[in-house]
């Protein structure tokens, strides 16, 4: 019987690209990663904006519509990926079941930041209610349409444009966060004794 070599140097191959996929590849469980109850629910923690559902910006770029903070929201996927330049997370808004999909942009992080980071800050189980809470009907009212506003908590500016994308806010506890409105827009808020004291368009 003639020996087929080249079928059993294969098979390593082919082992070993299976090994090395699944070790850059990684599902991941978000309700066991914002350490959820089986009761309870998940929720936007901020505004997401997108002008295509199927491509969020993760730097949420202020442009088109607005998914508000308080959403409740299914998360159907999200992969940690160690190859590839961009990560996908995938959720559904509860009950319309329209799904949409965050292109989280390695770029945009800081080296040390992993998916892991980004789920943690765009979901939550705190209620509406909860995040809500202590503010007025106009403070709210601002925050839902995505206005930054003098007087503003750094608290209220998260719920509102998300977190600064740390490529050029390294440090969150820095008096000057920049956000950018569209590719070439952005803006400049400025904090005095942790509250908004200026709002510079760029």
């Amino acid at each position: 019987m003639k020996i087929n070599y080249k079928m059993l140097f294969a098979i390593p191959a082919y082992l070993l690209l299976f090994l090395l996929s699944s070790c850059v590849t990684q599902e991941i469980n978000v309700r066991q990663m914002l350490d959820a109850k089986d009761e309870e629910k998940i929720y936007t923690a901020h505004n997401l904006w997108f002008t295509d559902p199927e491509k969020i910006e993760s730097i949420n770029y202020r442009k088109g519509e607005v998914i508000p903070f308080g959403t409740e929201v299914e998360v159907l996927s999200a992969i940690l990926d160690n190859y590839s330049d961009d990560e996908k997370i995938v959720f559904k808004t509860v009950p319309e079941g329209k799904t949409y999909t965050i292109i989280n942009r390695k770029k945009w992080r800081a080296k040390n930041e992993s998916i892991h980071t980004f789920l943690g800050q765009y979901f939550t189980t705190r209620t509406p209610e909860e995040l809500c809470a202590g503010r007025s009907p106009e403070l709210l009212k601002a925050m839902r349409e995505g206005r930054i506003e003098i007087g503003m908590t750094r608290d209220d500016v998260v719920m509102t444009l998300g977190y600064p994308a740390r490529h050029r806010n390294p440090i969150y506890e820095q008096d000057t966060w920049i956000f950018w409105i569209a590719p070439a827009e952005s803006e400049r808020i400025i904090f005095k004794n942790g509250k908004v004291k200026h709002i510079l368009r760029l």
